[in-house]
């Protein structure tokens, strides 16, 4: 069900104007894990909820550090944090 209130809160980021510019570069999972992590889900439950392994989490995260020009996991999560 998580999953599916994360459409909800994308649009709500999206009002408030929080989205970063590189959202529309983003895919669907990144932006479903940039989401989660923005809610403070651990990466372990962030898999379970995608069905993937906690490596693809990760790495998906280090594709979103990357693409956000960041230089530290917690430098993405601190800006990941301002979307909700």
């Amino acid at each position: 069900t998580e999953l599916l209130a994360l459409a909800v809160r994308e649009r709500q980021a999206s009002e408030r104007g929080r989205l970063p510019r590189i959202w529309p570069e983003l895919t669907q999972r990144e932006k479903q894990v940039a989401l989660l992590v923005a809610l403070r889900y651990p990466p372990q439950e962030i898999a379970e909820m995608l069905q993937c392994a906690p490596t693809y989490v990760y790495n998906m995260k280090s594709a979103l550090r990357k693409k956000w020009d960041l230089a530290t996991s917690s430098d993405l999560d601190r800006e990941l944090m301002g979307l909700v």
